[in-house]
């Protein structure tokens, strides 16, 4: 008996070979966080083993099924029972199931339109992933999904960070009314740290509940605030929403920059997409700033700035509007995105 190999379920087999090799090379070159948010990388490897898995099993298909020789195969039905028969009821002979009658397909049959449009969506997306290589979110993507009209109005309330929810279930005190006036008296606070250094917390962005409160205590008496990339979403989302709390204070931040037409020459928005689970979910957060250089610099340029938050109204929507004393140009970092904290309930 000779063993045959079928062509159809050596293609179905490549095609999850292939989706197991693009995951494993997206997290074998870091490529997979332009994607999902770090807390998720376990998942998608464990969606490339399952792939690895699923083609072992189906490699095995292509030579198993043809080396028996099967081009037709047989349905018995067996007699009914002695009580049944009778000149109603004939007993059923087998019978044969060939091509022309069967109505399942067992991934030898002939290749047809359907066939072809169902390969062809499979396809796409892997000649996708091995042909383009990642892009980033710019302020292009920015402003087709809002600009200006993310970071007013719902943006405080609707682009809510998985902190906040999480606060929400276990009915968290908003820290930021319990805010106090500080002495201007300088402290250890004023030892600025290089906030544009690899920020390892990015990929361990998972707190318990009470490290995640001393976090938002922490910048309730902060005089100096640092945008670490790690807690830029959850300072964000705090200082957006109480930004009076925050007047006066120092900030530093690194970030693209995004213009709208209805900001003057002289300002920009300091941004950064939000990841919270996939990059289908971002959403631009930032921070208006204003200062005499900003008319010359154009969208995208990363610039690394510090200066002092103000309040500002823009389409009847009180902001944070940082008036930048220092600035200069910078590259981007090889991971652009920020990530919310997840806060344990447990």
């Amino acid at each position: 008996m000779n063993i045959k190999w079928n062509g159809q379920q050596l293609l179905r087999a490549g095609i999850l070979l292939l989706f197991s090799i693009m995951l494993f090379r997206l997290h074998f070159t870091g490529e997979i966080l332009k994607f999902v948010n770090p807390k998720y990388e376990l998942l998608s490897l464990s969606a490339a083993i399952l792939f690895a898995c699923l083609f072992l099993i189906q490699l095995s298909r292509g030579w198993e099924i043809m080396k028996h020789n099967y081009t037709r195969h047989e349905h018995i039905h067996h007699p009914p029972s002695k009580e049944k028969q009778g000149n109603l009821i004939q007993p059923h002979e087998s019978h044969h199931c060939g091509e022309e009658h069967c109505h399942h397909d067992h991934g030898d049959g002939k290749i047809n339109y359907k066939k072809l449009i169902g390969y062809a969506i499979i396809i796409f997306p892997l000649a996708a992933g091995f042909l383009v290589p990642p892009q980033v979110l710019n302020a292009s993507i920015a402003d087709k999904k809002g600009g200006m009209l993310l970071l007013t109005g719902s943006q405080q309330e609707s682009a809510a960070t998985e902190t906040s929810r999480s606060e929400e279930l276990n009915e968290e005190p908003d820290l930021a009314n319990q805010h106090t006036e500080l002495a201007e008296a300088p402290s250890s606070e004023g030892a600025i740290i290089d906030e544009h250094a690899e920020d390892e917390g990015v990929m361990e962005n998972t707190v318990s509940r009470d490290e995640f409160e001393q976090i938002m205590a922490d910048l309730e008496e902060k005089r100096s605030i640092v945008m670490q990339e790690h807690l830029f979403a959850s300072y964000y989302e705090r200082i957006a929403n109480t930004p009076d709390a925050y007047t006066g204070r120092s900030i530093q931040l690194s970030g693209f920059v995004f213009r709208d037409e209805e900001l003057s020459e002289n300002q920009l928005v300091i941004s950064r997409f939000l990841i919270t689970h996939c990059i289908a979910d971002a959403a631009l957060i930032g921070f208006l700033a204003e200062f005499p250089q900003a008319a010359p610099l154009e969208e995208d340029t990363w610039i690394e700035a510090t200066g002092v938050i103000d309040t500002t109204t823009h389409n009847g929507t009180k902001l944070p509007i940082i008036r930048i004393m220092e600035w200069k140009k910078s590259t981007a970092p090889d991971q652009p995105y920020v990530y919310p904290l997840s806060v344990r309930i447990l």
